[in-house]
C-alpha cells in the first residue's frame, strides 16, 4: 500500500516564529514553503516574495500566517483575494485589533484556527485532564514573564516587533496564551478589570505589564499577570479547589497536587526530534486533522475582543462586565 503525500504547508513570514514552524513541519516530513518580504530568506526550501504566486505555484494544503500582529489583518485578505479557501492557522493572537477580521471575511476559508500552542503543551493537556475530574475552580492565580531582553538573545529588543505598538506587539498581545487557556479552563469570563500598559521601563513604546482580574459566570475568581519584566522568567498557573490545591509550573515542568507531585508525567520525547519543537508539532498534526483541540476562530476572536476589554477596563477604572 502506498504511503499518503504529506500534508503541503504553506507559512507567510519568516521570523522567528514562522521559522519555528516550518522546522517543526520539516520534522514531521511534510512538504513546506514560505511567503517572505526579506530578500535572501529561505534558501533551504521554495520561498516567494508574495502569497499569490505562492499558492499558485505551490497550491498548499494548508496555509500558517506567521507575520507580526499588525499585518495579519492584511494577510487574510490577500489569501481571500488570491482565491484561497482552504484551511488556515493564523499565530496568536489573530489579529491586533477585533474589527481587522470580520466573520464574513473568516467564512471564505474551509476552517480557521488561531496558534495557541500552549493547548498542546503535554504539562497543559495533563492540568486540564486533572482539573476536569476535581470540583469546579474557586480561585485562580497565573503569571508569565521574562525579560524582553532574554528573548531572543543577540539582538536588541527594542527594534523588534515586540517592542512596537504600530506592529501588533506588546505584552499583552504577545502573552495572550495565559487568557487562551484561562478561557479554554474555565470558559469565557463574566466581567474584567485591570491595570496596566508602559511603565517607560525597557524605552519601548508597547505596553510592558498587566494585572488582570476576571470573574467567571461560574464564580472563580482569577487574577493574571504578564510583564516583560522579570529577570527571572516564570509561567504558572494555581487553582484552588474545594478538595485541591493545583499547581502547573511550566519552567519546573511539573503539575503538584497539595504541594506533591500530581499523577501521571509529560512523557518521553519522540525518537531523533527535537523537544523543544514537541507541541508545534502537535499543533500542527492538530491542524491537518482539524482536530478540535485547536483554538477556532470564534475563540480566537473572542480574546481579542477580551484584550480590547481589558485596555478599556484601564481606561476606565473600573470591572466591564462582558
Amino acid at each position: 500500500m502506498s504511503r499518503p503525500a504529506p500534508f503541503r504547508l504553506l507559512v507567510v513570514g519568516l521570523g522567528s516564529i514562522g521559522r519555528r514552524h516550518l522546522a517543526a513541519a520539516a520534522e514531521l516530513g511534510w512538504d513546506v514553503a514560505a511567503v517572505s518580504r526579506r530578500p535572501g530568506a529561505g534558501a533551504e526550501f521554495p520561498t516567494f516574495a508574495a502569497i499569490a504566486p505562492a499558492l499558485a505555484a505551490f497550491a498548499p494544503d494548508g496555509v500558517l500566517i506567521a507575520t507580526e500582529t499588525a499585518r495579519h489583518g492584511d494577510d487574510i485578505r490577500a489569501l481571500a483575494a488570491a482565491g484561497y479557501h482552504g484551511p488556515l492557522l493564523v499565530e496568536k493572537p489573530l489579529t491586533a485589533a477585533a474589527d481587522e477580521a470580520p466573520p464574513a471575511l473568516l467564512a471564505t476559508f474551509s476552517r480557521v484556527h488561531c496558534a495557541y500552542v500552549l493547548r498542546f503543551h503535554p504539562l497543559m493537556t495533563q492540568f486540564r485532564a486533572h482539573l476536569a475530574q476535581d470540583a469546579p475552580a474557586r480561585l485562580i492565580s497565573a503569571h508569565a514573564g521574562q525579560h524582553l531582553a532574554s528573548w531572543r538573545p543577540g539582538a536588541d529588543f527594542r527594534t523588534g516587533y515586540s517592542a512596537s505598538q504600530a506592529a501588533g506587539g506588546g505584552v499583552l498581545r504577545d502573552l495572550s496564551h495565559e487568557l487562551d487557556y484561562l478561557i479554554w479552563l474555565f470558559g469565557a469570563p463574566a466581567s474584567v478589570a485591570a491595570q496596566g500598559g508602559n511603565f517607560g521601563l525597557l524605552g519601548i513604546d508597547a505596553d510592558e505589564a498587566w494585572h488582570i482580574l476576571l470573574r467567571f459566570a461560574g464564580g472563580a475568581c482569577a487574577q493574571l499577570e504578564v510583564n516583560y519584566l522579570d529577570r527571572t522568567a516564570a509561567r504558572w498557573a494555581s487553582v484552588q479547589t474545594p478538595a485541591h490545591e493545583w499547581r502547573l509550573d511550566f519552567k519546573a515542568g511539573a503539575i503538584l497536587r497539595d504541594g506533591a507531585a500530581a499523577p501521571g508525567g509529560v512523557g518521553a520525547p519522540e525518537d531523533g526530534l527535537a523537544p523543544a519543537n514537541r507541541m508545534y508539532r502537535d499543533q500542527l498534526r492538530a491542524f491537518a486533522a482539524a482536530d478540535p483541540a485547536l483554538a477556532s476562530a470564534q475563540e480566537a476572536a473572542g480574546v481579542v475582543a477580551l484584550i480590547e476589554t481589558i485596555e478599556r477596563a484601564n481606561r476606565e477604572k473600573k470591572w466591564i462586565d462582558l
